[in-house]
């Protein structure tokens, strides 16, 4: 008996992303900066990417949560994430973002951005 299974790349991905190890050499898209350390990680989710920087933090303290650019026009990281075309939801922990994508649009064109925002940021929370 064989089952066949049609998923769209963004769900194939996120498989991957679950079944593989990250030192598995198909996991091409785990992506981790030598800059900051920072890593993107794969959610339940296809559509949203779980991002952490090991010894650094996002926020001091709480839970921020962003459904839209104008909720999130007051806070500068919420805001830059907003900016990248595509992003539709971000949610900010002291240990870790995470940024959601419409569906239409896919992860090469939103993780490399969002990667870019969350090293200034961090750059600019380290020297204040």
């Amino acid at each position: 008996m064989t089952i066949t299974v049609q998923w769209n790349p963004d769900q194939r991905r996120a498989f991957r992303l679950a079944f593989f190890k990250k030192n598995h050499p198909i996991m091409r898209f785990w992506k981790k900066s030598s800059v900051s350390g920072l890593q993107s990680h794969p959610t339940p989710n296809p559509n949203s990417l779980k991002f952490t920087a090991p010894g650094q933090t996002f926020i001091d303290k709480g839970l921020l949560s962003f459904r839209s650019a104008e909720a999130a026009a007051a806070h500068p990281l919420a805001a830059a994430l907003f900016a990248i075309e595509g992003v539709c939801d971000v949610l900010i922990l002291p240990e870790f973002v995470t940024v959601t994508k419409r569906p239409d649009v896919p992860w090469d064109a939103v993780e490399s951005p969002v990667l870019e925002v969350l090293r200034a940021y961090l750059a600019e929370r380290s020297e204040s």
